[in-house]
């Protein structure tokens, strides 16, 4: 059995596989495969085991770029690919628009008296 030093966690993946040039900071080596590193920066979950994951994947010899793709068990139906700065910074900001107003209905929900229904207006 080999010793593993703190100084070289992404050599190996899971699979055993090298991941050469892996450019992505923090990798844990988790997603090595065919000379791709690819780590998951976060998801957001739905019913019915669809899911939107995000994540940040470096490709030997290709730029490194963030994905977001929505995601069903049982296909993969959506998909933003972001290689520039301001298409990454874009979809940042849609993500927290949508945060906020997600939190403003929240606060809305929370002052609504139980069993009391919202006229919508």
């Amino acid at each position: 059995m080999t010793q593993t030093t703190a100084a070289a966690p992404a050599e190996e993946s899971i699979l055993g596989r090298s991941a050469p040039a892996c450019r992505i900071p923090g990798c844990d080596g988790q997603w090595h495969y065919d000379d791709t590193c690819s780590n998951e920066l976060g998801e957001l979950t739905f019913d019915d085991a669809a899911a939107l994951p995000v994540e940040y994947v470096a490709i030997t010899g290709h730029q490194p770029y963030i994905v977001a793709y929505g995601y069903e068990h049982h296909s993969m139906n959506l998909r933003r690919q972001m290689t520039q700065l301001d298409q990454v910074r874009d979809f940042a900001q849609q993500l927290r628009d949508l945060a906020a107003a997600i939190d403003t209905a929240a606060d809305h929900l929370a002052a609504q008296a139980p069993g009391e229904e919202s006229t919508g207006s």
